[in-house]
């Protein structure tokens, strides 16, 4: 039983760095050549990202709101 919780937790720990791996490349990738909303959208990611190293579902729920954000910024921000 103890081996299971082990390497449950293992398996979790991989796979949070994995996401956080992968969600710093999707954020640091299109930062290039941003518009306003892909720059906050990049700066709120990687906020969110650096919470997901402390605790995996605030981090996750962080990233949530940030494409809310976004999206929000899409729809109703007009660039001048």
């Amino acid at each position: 039983m103890i081996l299971v919780k082990k390497k449950g937790w293992r398996f979790l720990a991989t796979a949070a760095a994995v996401l956080c791996l992968v969600m710093s490349l999707v954020v640091s990738v299109p930062a290039a050549r941003a518009g306003v909303c892909e720059e906050a959208l990049g700066a709120c990611m990687v906020d969110a990202v650096m919470t997901m190293t402390h605790n995996l579902m605030a981090g996750v729920s962080y990233a949530i709101f940030c494409t809310e954000g976004y999206t929000f910024c899409l729809r109703y921000y007009a660039e001048a």
